[in-house]
């Protein structure tokens, strides 16, 4: 609550702003960062940062303290939420296979 408070009592940030905040700590702790710098080739809703530091991975919606979410972005917090597994790996040609029957799998 008392945070909240002293949120309020803050001078306005811009979401640009709001953002480099975030990005500036993340690296200076040692996070890689990721941002989508022109977004409007990717998938509508993808979270605006990916930071990754050792098992944490978060991905942020930045938004201002009156931003609005979309529909869109919060459908994909939502199935962010829902995810338990996580596999990063390289892919090959020869590997489409191997891919096609996860994505089947996943799909249960």
């Amino acid at each position: 609550m008392a945070a909240k408070r002293k949120a309020q009592q803050q001078a306005p940030i811009s979401e640009k702003a709001f953002q480099a905040q975030i990005v500036d700590a993340a690296r200076a702790l040692s996070w890689y960062v990721f941002h989508v710098y022109d977004s409007r080739r990717s998938s509508t809703g993808f979270p605006d940062l990916e930071l990754i530091r050792g098992a944490t991975m978060l991905r942020l919606e930045v938004k201002t303290e009156d931003g609005v979410v979309a529909d869109e972005q919060q459908a994909y917090i939502d199935r962010l939420n829902q995810v338990k597994y996580v596999v990063a790996d390289v892919v090959r040609p020869s590997h489409w296979d191997e891919v096609l029957d996860t994505l089947k799998r996943a799909a249960r």
